[in-house]
């Protein structure tokens, strides 16, 4: 068949079908048995006996015989995993003028429009997957029909970007949680976006149900008057209908720019010549809708938005960075709680202790929803060690003669800190339960001072565990313990 074929009564298509052909599934063992057996095998073309030009389309591991293989007697690749126009076993069995030799099957009737659209659905769900002998920087095709990538280049573009925990069944998209398997910008993977007419279905872009995708674009084989049939197949002196090419339009459908359509049900001249539906929806009694249970969003997909975190509830509502849309609300994960545009733990969120908007003092921590200074500082093990090692080291604040007249060493700190009144006028070194009153905590933060500099003057700031340590002893009362 492919490259030369069958000749006589030996073809492609000479099977005997009892009634009209209907897809019954596009897995390859479903393919297998209701079109290679019935329309390729008969006659022993392309069966398992001596096989056409060493083609055997009937026996286990077709998948192995055909995908990503070449052509015998012709340079190019039998099936290319979810890419239909880069496949030549589809281009024999539609072009009128294919590559190398004829088209498929000789001297009997062409394959079915419904045999077709079954096969092309059937390369589109294949597996991507390189070639035995393919080596780091050989091209495979995308299953997403983009163009052909670098598998070094597209694995490096695949890693996920840093995001927020999404739900089970969401993928982190930049800042977006997204459901793979539905997203037309995600589609597959993040970034992957969906061409103009096709729509994200189970991972993969792929055209509306009767539609076929010819050169980029979406399109009815049975009224494209240049696709008439076949991609590419044009009726220059007259219209397409059905599949062929005629000299005027049947009884009910309406001439469309050569194409015979049927304006109640035509996605792509729905009511009207030119009105095309949007992504998902479908034409019925002349007009655009979505199925059952989805609605049009942004004149651009149907969706859900009961369960949709993009739309839910309503179009262009999205739900915060970790909810989940159930039952048009948005919801967060066990444990947490939606306050503004976030989910937080109100047991421990101190900007949300206990409840949304409840703010814990400057200090404060957040414990079972309740703000609290949190474990007991000692000051003598935990807070003076800090100012011994760091403040009165090398005569900084110790000595006969400490800078600003503050000593922080052991023995003195204490009561030169607490109550005490700072170098800025009015304004208390430490005052004990609060925190954000306690002039040495603006000295070690830089934050609203008087004059001088943040403190210490090393160059470097105290740890947080340092700080978090201090303003805790001065959060509990500034305790001499």
């Amino acid at each position: 068949m492919i490259g030369g074929g069958c000749t006589g009564a030996g073809g492609i298509g000479e099977g005997t079908r009892s009634s009209p052909f209907t897809c019954q599934g596009t897995s390859t063992a479903t393919i297998q048995a209701t079109v290679f057996a019935i329309s390729c095998a008969s006659a022993g073309c392309h069966g398992s006996m001596q096989p056409a030009l060493g083609l055997d389309l009937v026996s286990p591991d077709l998948e192995g015989r055909i995908v990503n293989a070449p052509a015998n007697g012709c340079d190019k690749t039998l099936i290319v995993p979810g890419h239909p126009t880069n496949s030549y076993f589809l281009e024999k069995l539609t072009s009128t003028a294919p590559t190398c030799g004829e088209q498929m099957p000789l001297g009997v009737a062409h394959m079915s429009t419904a045999e077709i659209d079954c096969l092309t659905a059937w390369v589109m769900n294949l597996t991507v997957s390189p070639s035995p002998d393919a080596g780091p920087d050989t091209p495979v095709v995308d299953a997403t029909n983009r163009n052909p990538v670098d598998t070094a280049a597209d694995a490096a573009g695949s890693t996920t970007e840093a995001g927020p925990s999404c739900p089970s069944g969401q993928t982190t998209c930049g800042s977006r949680c997204v459901a793979l398997d539905k997203d037309n910008t995600n589609c597959g993977a993040c970034g992957t976006a969906c061409a103009s007419g096709q729509f994200c279905n189970a991972g993969r872009c792929a055209c509306q149900a009767g539609l076929v995708l010819c050169g980029g674009a979406c399109v009815d084989l049975s009224t494209s008057n240049g696709n008439c049939g076949t991609c590419g197949r044009t009726c220059p002196s007259g219209v397409c209908a059905a599949g062929a090419c005629a000299s005027s339009c049947p009884t009910g459908t309406t001439n469309c720019g050569g194409s015979c359509v049927n304006l109640s049900t035509s996605s792509a001249n729905c009511g009207a010549c030119g009105k095309v539906c949007s992504t998902g929806t479908a034409c019925t009694a002349g007009a655009c809708q979505c199925p059952s249970g989805q609605t049009l969003c942004g004149g651009a997909s149907c969706v859900n938005t009961t369960i949709d975190p993009s739309n839910c509830g309503t179009c262009g509502k999205i739900c915060p960075a970790g909810a989940s849309c159930s039952n048009a609300t948005c919801t967060c994960p066990s444990g947490k709680a939606l306050c503004s545009s976030s989910c937080v733990n109100l047991g421990t969120d101190p900007s949300n202790c206990g409840a949304c908007g409840k703010v814990c003092a400057s200090g404060q921590t957040c414990a079972g929803g309740v703000c609290g200074c949190g474990a007991t500082v000692s000051f003598a093990n935990q807070v003076q060690p800090i100012f011994t090692s760091t403040c009165a080291s090398g005569g900084c604040h110790s000595g006969t003669r400490p800078s600003a007249n503050l000593s922080l060493s052991s023995g003195a700190s204490y009561k030169e800190l607490v109550n005490v009144v700072s170098s800025c006028a009015g304004r208390l070194l430490v005052v004990p339960g609060a925190v954000p009153s306690s002039y040495l905590m603006n000295k070690l933060l830089g934050s609203d001072l008087c004059s001088g500099s943040k403190m210490p003057k090393a160059g470097t700031s105290l740890p947080s565990m340092e700080i978090a340590a201090i303003s805790g002893w001065i959060c509990e009362g500034a305790p001499n313990n």
